[in-house]
């Protein structure tokens, strides 16, 4: 299965947010993935650093730290 990369905006605006994701299906099949993919390329296109745990049937991949949640600026789940 692919990993979905996190997105960092290198040049990001101080003001522009910082977005935590977690995708999750029971069966770990390809929606969690596709979710993630979909959500990291509209990041990207507006600039948004984003980081999305993935949580499937394998378990749990890029996870989420508890500095990252504290810092966040929204988490979509």
């Amino acid at each position: 299965k692919e990993e979905v990369k996190e997105v960092v905006v290198e040049d990001k605006k101080s003001d522009l947010p910082t977005i935590l994701a977690v995708t999750a299906c029971p069966t770990g099949i390809a929606h969690t993935f596709m979710a993630a993919e979909s959500l990291s390329q509209k990041a990207a296109n507006k600039g948004i650093s984003i980081k999305v745990e993935t949580n499937g049937s394998a378990g749990i991949k890029n996870a989420l730290t508890k500095e990252e949640i504290d810092n966040a600026t929204c988490i979509i789940v």
